[in-house]
């Protein structure tokens, strides 16, 4: 194997993470794939960000389902629980 590891990659990218944000932080990354990585190892850096991204994206996903989940609507009077006695959509004639 050539070049730097995924890991080393991924570490690479956490100390431009905390040096730089938003749009400096894509530049910073970018620029380093252009000036310093060769072919193989821009695809393990290409890796190492869609691993990133999917779980960024899973880890909002999640947090925006417990936001708009049942409690969420138990607690602004959404989620309504059937009167006592009341026929359960199961019970069918």
């Amino acid at each position: 194997m050539s070049g730097r590891s995924k890991e080393e990659l991924g570490a690479y990218v956490d100390k431009l993470a905390r040096e730089h944000q938003g749009d400096a932080f894509v530049s910073a990354v970018e620029r380093f794939g252009r000036e310093e990585l060769d072919a193989r190892e821009r695809r393990r850096l290409y890796d190492v960000l869609m691993e990133r991204a999917m779980r960024g994206r899973i880890r909002d996903a999640a947090r925006e389902r417990r936001h708009m989940g049942w409690t969420r609507r138990l607690l602004e009077g959404r989620l309504r629980r059937p009167p006592p006695g009341a026929a359960s959509p199961s019970d069918g004639d």
